[in-house]
């Protein structure tokens, strides 16, 4: 008797159509994930970088502030302009009328005198370099480059310097790092008693930054005391 041999069939037309349509799913599936957790990634990235630089930033304006006002000698001079260095001039409100300043202009003696020892050389008197001051830009239409950074006084061009006008200003930030959208200084005051100078006893710093695309921002407040009780001008 002769077996016929028995008939070999392959994958039908539609269930290969099927099994590469269930095989696309699979990895449409796995490469929207991967991209998501890509995204995620560098959007942490994005996060984490952006709150190192307001932190650094804040760092150095919190060193800057509390420094506000300080004399090697201990006091100034009231007859000598030029050996006054408790002095602070708070301009540009957030708000009109407000408390909320985005400019800063301040001293301090940079010779500092040992504990127990003897002020060197040149202490108690100003020079260019102890004029220093902060201010942020907001919104800059002559120099768009000047927009959404914060400058720091680092050459004051004589002592005489009350304002965050002129030369002398380096920026802290550029906008390809991030972005500055806002800066304030809030200072507290003590009045003595039977005066009506004020004392600047602290400030409040609060900086809002973000990332170059705008996709992450962040705040960061910070109170700091200032030990020179500075006179607001």
């Amino acid at each position: 008797m002769l077996i016929s041999p028995r008939r070999q069939t392959g994958l039908s037309l539609v269930e290969i159509l099927v099994t590469l349509a269930i095989g696309l799913i699979l990895l449409g599936a796995a490469a929207s994930v991967g991209l998501s957790s890509l995204s995620s990634s560098r959007q942490a990235v994005r996060s984490i970088t952006l709150q190192q630089e307001l932190q650094t930033t804040m760092s150095i304006l919190t060193r800057e502030l509390r420094r506000a006002g300080y004399s090697a000698l201990g006091s100034d001079d009231g007859a000598d302009a030029t050996k006054q260095f408790r002095k602070i001039w708070l301009s540009t409100p957030l708000t009109s009328g407000g408390n909320d300043f985005t400019c800063a202009v301040f001293r301090y003696d940079r010779q500092t005198t040992p504990l127990g020892g003897v002020a060197p050389s040149g202490a108690g008197t100003i020079t260019n370099d102890e004029i220093t001051g902060i201010q942020f830009v907001n919104a800059d239409s002559t120099n768009p480059d000047r927009s959404n950074r914060i400058f720091l006084l680092m050459s004051a061009p004589n002592i005489a310097v009350t304002n965050c006008t002129g030369s002398g200003w380096e920026a802290l930030n550029t906008v390809d790092q991030f972005k500055v959208t806002q800066l304030t200084i809030t200072p507290s005051y003590v009045t003595p008693s039977g005066s009506s100078v004020q004392l600047v006893q602290s400030v409040q710093i609060s900086l809002t930054g973000t990332t170059p695309d705008n996709s992450e921002s962040r705040t960061l407040t910070e109170l700091i005391q200032i030990r020179n009780l500075p006179v607001k001008q």
